[in-house]
């Protein structure tokens, strides 16, 4: 009782604690994930925000070449004389550090129309023109901007765009030269985490920038995959939150790798500590809970104990139990005490009647091979001196002698196997002489088995079926009796070289065993109930057979475990 209340209390005790994990690991994971969601917000926002800002300038002080090269006949002609000497874009270069050059030329001839002072004279080959130049050409109503190169200690992209010169009788492309490592310096001050990393790519997927050492095509997919918006993505085992944003007056996206394997980790550990600290709470719990029950509870304990016992029917090993406790516990235990003492002597009454009804059955089970017996000798007596044969009967009256002689056995029904071997060698003298000479029998028995002790005439109704039944149709029929020990068993054989039986009628035979219901006879039967009532459940008849070779048939006596009554 004291145990159940231990167990009651321990288990819930053990509910709260998993409710209290499971509620701490919610909060404190929705925490972590909140945080970590919002820190992944601010470094996003704070990377777009550069990039945005960076292009917004570009794309402004790109309309404001435009605007001065179409309203200027003299910034941009055909007219060498008109031109100017390009002081306004070294004004532009001046205030705008991060542009390096800027240089229009023709688009139709591929010549240099204007440039600032740094820069030098160039044309480009229309006929094969470089990729900005194509891209301007191509597309005329927005800037062009080409992937990030990185040359030295600094990286450079190129702008290229489509403009009118001569208010609009000149066509033309403006290219400025940008210093982009600000932008890419920056990036490396914004924390990611382990193998977090920026990828700009252009509307066809080809990289612009990576601040890593390579674009993969696993990567390229999962670009493709989510498009634009945040997702949770898995690479090489690490866990990463992917942003992908349009950046501003470009055609360009940006993807944002973060790191979350720290978050994943951080909640891992924090779910194992508090795992272990509600594991130890529960322990010292139990341990205090025992001792308490201990010094409380014993006396009840030891009680229920021998109750136990008495549960597992134990009755007669009972041994009476002295338990110090309190004044009702010790009554209760006096009155147990009485009670297991009386169902103790009622329990070896009992044994005592079973035991006695068993041997009864026993003996009612062998006095009815004796009748069975005795008719089938005398009947072949008769047939004998019918025949006037009255050497043979004489013969045969004195095997029937010797036979019965052992079978009364001076009221035994424990006899040695030696004698039971000579009471089925008389038996089979007498058949023999009955059936003139139609078969032959041999009897081999271990010497070791001789003497070895088992219930009397239980060969006989085997060979008689054998006879009776198996060698009934047969010219010359061989009977084997043989005696052997197999491990703890003493194992005897009765085999024939008759007609043999089917499974199915072995079945039917197995099932008369133990079924009074079916009916199949009542020689095998009688030696399986009695080798049951004598030796318990591990005694058997086995039955083998195959038709037109022979049966044989198989007592298994366990050496162990029989009654102690050998009378």
């Amino acid at each position: 009782m004291g145990f159940q209340m231990i167990s009651w209390s321990l288990a819930v005790f053990v509910l709260f604690s998993i409710v209290v994990l499971i509620i701490e690991i919610f909060v404190y994971s929705s925490y972590a994930n909140q945080n970590s969601t919002t820190q992944n917000t601010v470094l996003t926002e704070q990377v777009l925000y550069n990039y945005e800002k960076y292009f917004e300038n570009i794309s402004t002080i790109s309309n404001q070449i435009q605007d001065r090269v179409y309203s200027n006949d003299d910034l941009v002609s055909d007219n060498e004389e008109k031109k100017e000497d390009g002081q306004f874009f070294d004004n532009i270069i001046a205030i705008k550090r991060e542009i390096n050059s800027i240089r229009v030329y023709s688009l139709s001839t591929g010549s240099l129309l204007a440039k600032d002072s740094q820069s030098i004279n160039d044309s480009v080959d229309v006929n094969n023109p470089d990729e900005w130049f194509t891209s301007a050409k191509t597309n005329t109503l927005i800037d062009n901007f080409s992937a990030v190169t990185y040359s030295g200690e600094s990286y450079h992209i190129v702008l290229s765009r489509y403009a009118e010169s001569n208010k609009g009788q000149l066509d033309c492309i403006v290219r400025m030269d940008l210093d982009f490592t600000s932008i890419v310096n920056s990036i490396y001050e914004v924390d990611f985490g382990t193998g977090g990393h920026i990828i700009i790519y252009d509307k066809n997927y080809s990289l612009v920038y990576t601040s890593s050492n390579e674009y993969s095509d696993s990567e390229k997919a999962l670009l493709k995959e989510n498009v634009l918006g945040t997702k949770s993505v898995t690479i090489d085992k690490h866990d990463f939150v992917l942003t992908q944003y349009t950046i501003s007056h470009t055609t360009w996206r940006v993807a944002l790798f973060s790191n979350v394997d720290a978050v994943r980790a951080t909640n891992t550990t924090f779910i194992i500590i508090t795992a272990i600290v509600c594991l130890a709470s529960c322990v010292a719990f139990s341990f205090i809970l025992v001792l308490l029950a201990s010094t409380v509870t014993r006396p009840l304990n030891d009680l229920q104990e021998a109750m136990d016992a008495v549960r597992d029917s134990d009755y007669l090993k009972y041994v009476p139990t002295k338990i110090k406790g309190s004044n009702e516990v010790e009554e209760l235990n006096e009155s147990y005490d009485g009670m297991m003492k009386q169902i103790k002597k009622l329990m070896s009454n009992v044994v005592e009647e079973q035991n006695n009804q068993r041997k009864s059955e026993f003996k009612a089970l062998t006095n009815q091979i004796n009748p069975h017996f005795l008719y089938n000798t005398l009947d072949s007596i008769i047939y004998l001196i019918d025949e006037g044969k009255n050497e043979d009967a004489q013969t045969m009256v004195l095997a029937l002698s010797k036979f019965f002689r052992i079978s009364i056995s001076k009221g035994k029904t424990i006899i040695s196997l030696r004698d039971e071997i000579e009471h089925i060698k008389n038996y089979l003298i007498i058949q023999k002489m009955r059936y003139k000479d139609s078969f032959s029998y041999q009897i081999e028995a271990e010497p070791l088995c001789l003497d070895f002790q088992v219930i009397k005439l239980i060969l006989q109704p085997i060979v008689e079926n054998a006879i009776y039944h198996g060698l009934h149709e047969k010219e010359s029929g061989i009977i084997r009796v043989i005696c052997y020990q197999e491990g703890d068993f003493l194992k005897l054989s009765v085999k024939d070289n008759g007609l043999g039986i089917t499974q199915n009628k072995i079945d039917e035979i197995r099932q008369s065993f133990d079924d009074p219901e079916v009916y199949n006879g009542v020689g095998l039967k009688n030696v399986y109930q009695r080798l049951k009532i004598y030796y318990g459940p591990k005694a058997d008849v086995l039955i083998e057979s195959v038709l037109d070779e022979g049966t044989t048939i198989t007592l298994v006596i366990p050496l162990r475990g029989g009654l102690n009554d050998q009378k």
